[in-house]
This record gives structure tokens, C-alpha cells and sequence, in this order.
């Protein structure tokens, strides 16, 4: 989905960033200089949970895990990065 909607192939990413690590290192530091993350979040720290999160995915898919369990491990991420989320104003 990334590589789609930027509209560049993957082998441009790794060349940009060198990892999936150093990507999620730069889009959470982003995030965090626009003010898009609450303040108390260490964007280095969350790297490793998200890097750990995508490869696990990774591992699930090629060991052919049940697809509820796969889906509920990238629920549970995806609810992650949304709890580091600067709450709307109301």
C-alpha cells in the first residue's frame, strides 16, 4: 500500500531509508516533529515495537498462521499507533 500510494516501487524506499527500521524511524519522527504524536512519545522507542510487529507479520503469513490470529496481531498494532495519536480537540 505505501509503495501504491506514493507511487514509487520498493527498491526506491530501501534505497531512500536502507531498512524498514530506518523508514518507520523517519514517518514516527515526522509524525512527532508536526506535533501529530502526544508529547510524552520517544519515537526512537516505538521503532523497535513497530519493526518487531511488521516482521512477526511477516513470519505469521509464511508459516501460514490462521488468519484471525494474523489479523488480530496487526489489530492490535494498528491500535497501538493510534493510541500515540495527539487526542482532537473537542
Amino acid at each position: 500500500m505505501l509503495v501504491e500510494g506514493l507511487g514509487v516501487n520498493r527498491y526506491s524506499l530501501y534505497a531512500e531509508f536502507g531498512s524498514k527500521q530506518a523508514l518507520f524511524d523517519a514517518a514516527l519522527g515526522n509524525a512527532h516533529g508536526k506535533g501529530e504524536l502526544r508529547r510524552s512519545v520517544a519515537p526512537s522507542e516505538e521503532v523497535g515495537f513497530f519493526t518487531a510487529s511488521v516482521l512477526g507479520l511477516f513470519v505469521m503469513l509464511r508459516a501460514k498462521a490462521p488468519p484471525t490470529l494474523v489479523e488480530s496481531a496487526a489489530r492490535v498494532a494498528i491500535e497501538h499507533l493510534e493510541a500515540l495519536r495527539v487526542e482532537p480537540p473537542t
